[in-house]
């Protein structure tokens, strides 16, 4: 069966109602439960001491507030008291009792002392306990307990303060000392006749002070020099005050009962007499009869005995209201409350539209916005009429429009939608007042675009984006914005060709490397003119000088490095073993070897081969009757792998 949890409330609460008021009940709750709070009623008394058992079943177990207050006969409550509590889980009822305690100083618990005691259910702890190890100062005692199931208590600490150990010695008091406030510069110094207690009965004169708070501080000294610690005390110097020449300084008046809103006058000058003449205000006083009372307060701060008079306040129409809200997300009600005075009939306008006639109406706001409130009140007698305005702002559902042009998507402010497509979308999201915001949104979507740079170049290129590639990318973009103010990315596919410039070199004779290209052959030191005529992938030259073909190659045009010739005009072939002649020739060139030329090659300056010979034996013999007129390079492979060129005019 579950038990019933109780919180015993031992708080003696006691509350004190006023002379004409008396307690006549009580409620409490939990923590912020209000709306399950307990409501319980008492014989009405003056006074009201509670102490009650207060259940706790429906509550967890941990941390708690327990909130208690009181009401009078006037339907007054109380302020609200409110005490923590911590509710223990229940357990099943088990006899235990204290078997040990430990204590410890500080923080010291290596060095804790354990005491073993009876079983019992209440240990008193009455031993002396040695401190000659502690230094001199503050520290902390700690101390817990051990019961019969071996569980220990929580911690019990307290502070106290280790004195130096002291000779005892005869002292007696010498001196004392007294001061005001901080000031221990005009401290006043008394000796007295040595004794072991002194009294002060002296009178201390004050008159250097200012009126108002002031501490008297006071310390004594004995036969072997040494202060007592300083006693402080709080006093308070009142004002002389004057017994003559009394004047007015304030009054003070208030209507029928009401004290507590009586209007307070603090006179600008002093007077002996006050006539009191158009210098009171009773524009806030209902019409009709009332009984106006008086009090006068003079210099020495007593006020009279009070004054009473009869008035008739004639009608003074003055409009004026107050206002509750009840605030919703689709509307919001306003209570208005009449404050007005000498109103007979009343016309509100709420700003809407809408009116009342009623004193005190409510009225219903569904469109967010400010309104312009107006309360006019007249006085049918006098026909006289009074008009307060106020405005107040109405909070609540909103609706917005709005256009937007964006690339490629749109996310709308939520974040739960995405638009790829131009069109009207609604989306919801909280306004500033946390309802919701009802928005059209026009969106508009233009769209990134993207290209290719197809670019064939010689040898480099520096593109849109200021770099200068030397080889072939298919990979380098460059985004610039397009006439959508989009995106629009470029991606770059570029051939670099390049002429190939190399050149191999055999005595007289210059061959470019490249393949399928055009050549023109230079002449490095005339300016890298022109030499006429020298278009063939081989140049053999006919004087010595420096020398560099031109090549054009996949559309691109590169010149070669200078070579230099200097055998023009030696003998290419040894005389001891080849023998070529005539040079020039007309019809047969005649060749004499040792027998070492197994192949002889006859070619244009322009590189194309015009007849091979395989020779039969030392001397070779070359028909080029049919040769016209010019230069022709003759090539001798020998049988050891050698070539050798040798240089022949056809006449």
């Amino acid at each position: 069966m579950k038990q019933i949890q109780l919180l015993i409330v031992a708080l003696y609460l006691t509350f004190s109602a006023s002379a004409q008021n008396k307690v006549k009940g009580y409620e409490y709750w939990f923590d912020n439960d209000y709306a399950n709070k307990v409501t319980t009623a008492v014989t009405p008394v003056k006074q009201f001491s509670l102490n009650a058992d207060v259940a706790t079943t429906g509550l967890t177990n941990g941390i708690h507030t327990v909130n208690i207050r009181v009401v009078d006969n006037t339907e007054k409550y109380s302020s609200t008291l409110s005490h923590f509590f911590y509710k223990m889980p229940q357990h099943t009822a088990v006899n235990y009792l204290l078997v040990a305690y430990e204590y410890w100083f500080d923080n010291d618990y290596a060095n804790a002392i354990t005491v073993n005691t009876t079983a019992q259910k209440q240990v008193s702890v009455n031993d002396l306990i040695s401190t000659p190890s502690l230094s001199n100062g503050i520290h902390t005692l700690n101390i817990r307990f051990k019961d019969n199931g071996q569980k220990w208590s929580s911690t019990l600490s307290q502070f106290f303060y280790k004195m130096p150990q002291q000779v005892s010695t005869a002292h007696k008091l010498v001196t004392y000392e007294y001061w005001f406030d901080n000031d221990y510069a005009n401290v006043v110094t008394v000796n007295t006749p040595n004794q072991k207690q002194v009294a002060i009965s002296d009178l201390i004169n004050v008159q250097t002070l200012n009126n108002g708070i002031h501490t008297l501080n006071i310390r004594f000294k004995d036969n072997e020099q040494l202060w007592s610690s300083t006693l402080s005390q709080f006093f308070y110097k009142m004002p002389i005050k004057a017994t003559v020449n009394n004047v007015i300084t304030n009054y003070r008046y208030w209507v029928d009962n009401d004290f507590a809103n009586a209007t307070h006058i603090t006179l600008p000058t002093s007077v002996k007499q006050l006539s009191l003449v158009d210098n009171l205000d009773f524009t806030n006083i209902p019409k009709g009869g009332h009984t106006v009372h008086f009090q006068f307060k003079d210099s020495l701060g007593l006020w009279s005995s009070v004054t009473t008079d009869s008035i008739v306040k004639i009608s003074l129409p003055i409009s004026n209201f107050s206002y509750t809200t009840d605030v919703k997300c689709d509307s919001t009600i306003y209570d208005f409350t009449d404050l007005s005075v000498d109103g007979d009939t009343y016309l509100w306008n709420f700003g809407d539209g809408a009116t009342d006639t009623v004193a005190n109406p409510k009225h219903t706001f569904y469109t967010p916005g400010s309104y312009q409130i107006s309360l006019t009140v007249t006085d049918t007698l006098t026909m006289v009429d009074s008009t307060y305005l106020t405005t107040v702002s109405v909070t609540g559902n909103t609706a917005h429009s709005f256009s937007v042009t964006t690339c490629d998507s749109y996310t709308s402010p939520s974040g739960n939608y995405t638009f790829t497509t131009s069109g009207t979308f609604n989306d919801t999201i909280p306004n500033q007042w946390n309802c919701d915001s009802l928005l059209t949104i026009d969106v508009t979507i233009n769209y990134a675009t993207a290209s290719t740079d197809v670019i064939t170049a010689c040898d480099s290129y520096t593109w849109i984006n200021g770099n200068t590639y030397t080889a072939s990318n298919s990979t380098a973009t460059h985004t610039i914005i397009n006439a959508a103010g989009c995106d629009s990315t470029i991606t770059l596919h570029l051939t670099i060709n390049k002429a190939n410039i190399n050149v191999t070199q055999d005595g007289i004779s210059l061959t470019s490397s490249a393949t399928g290209a055009s050549y023109q052959w230079l002449d490095c030191n005339d300016a890298y003119s022109v030499i006429s005529g020298e278009k063939s992938k081989t140049f053999t030259a006919i004087e010595n000088g420096s020398y560099a073909v031109e090549v054009t190659q996949n559309g691109c045009k590169d010149t070669s490095a200078c070579f230099t010739v200097t055998t023009v005009g030696i003998k290419s072939l040894a005389e001891a073993s080849y023998k070529l002649y005539p040079n020039p020739v007309n019809d047969e060139l005649t060749i004499e070897s040792q027998g070492d030329i197994n192949l002889v090659e006859v070619y244009s300056v322009t590189g194309q081969l015009l007849q091979t010979v395989n020779p039969q034996s030392k001397v070779i013999k070359i028909n080029v009757s049919t040769y016209e007129q010019g230069v022709y390079l003759i090539k001798l492979h020998t049988t050891d792998g050698r070539i050798k060129t040798s240089r022949v005019v056809k006449n």
